[in-house]
């Protein structure tokens, strides 16, 4: 099988961990495992692979990439808010490519044994949200500058009160008496 990434170099069979099949291509250090081998993997191994220390993170490959088992277009689902690197997902064939250095990102993460959530929809759109709600804060932040902290900490104290209606009501009264 040809790498989904590099095209000319070709995959070879490995071990990704003692008991787990994969191809590997030395080229980019990419890997592609079946989905049904990952389940087998998991349910054998409850604890985490121990995270490397230092990570060598490849570039995610940017544009679609083919599916070398089965040549469909793999789907791309972003492992989390924390990294921008996305696992490429072949629905047709339930193939996984991991770019570079992304199988010990997810480990560093704590993420190995999480794969079937990562590629759910309340994943994605959670970290969407995530993602969407840390721009608004930077936003905040650039505006309220020191007061930041502050303003959060009262929006969560306000959040949490019995009588947050009555604390917003006197807080806009004060506002239009100024």
């Amino acid at each position: 099988m040809q790498c989904p990434s590099c095209v000319e170099s070709y995959l070879r069979p490995v071990k990704l961990t003692d008991s787990f099949p994969a191809y590997h291509c030395l080229a980019c250090e990419g890997y592609l495992i079946d989905i049904l081998n990952y389940r087998m993997w998991r349910d054998s191994n409850p604890q985490s692979v121990e995270a490397k220390s230092s990570i060598k993170v490849i570039e995610d490959t940017s544009n679609a990439v083919h599916c070398p088992r089965c040549d469909k277009f793999m789907a791309k689902y972003r492992i989390s808010h924390e990294t921008d690197n996305r696992l490429d997902v072949c629905n047709h064939c339930s193939s996984i490519w991991f770019d570079g250095g992304e199988w010990h990102i997810l480990a560093k993460l704590g993420l190995e044994d999480k794969i079937p959530e990562i590629i759910s929809e309340p994943w994605q759109v959670n970290i969407k949200k995530t993602i969407a709600q840390q721009s608004i804060d930077g936003k905040f932040q650039q505006l309220l500058g020191d007061d930041f902290n502050k303003t959060k900490d009262f929006a969560e104290w306000i959040k949490q009160h019995p009588k947050q209606d009555v604390v917003f009501d006197y807080l806009l009264r004060v506002k239009n008496k100024l």
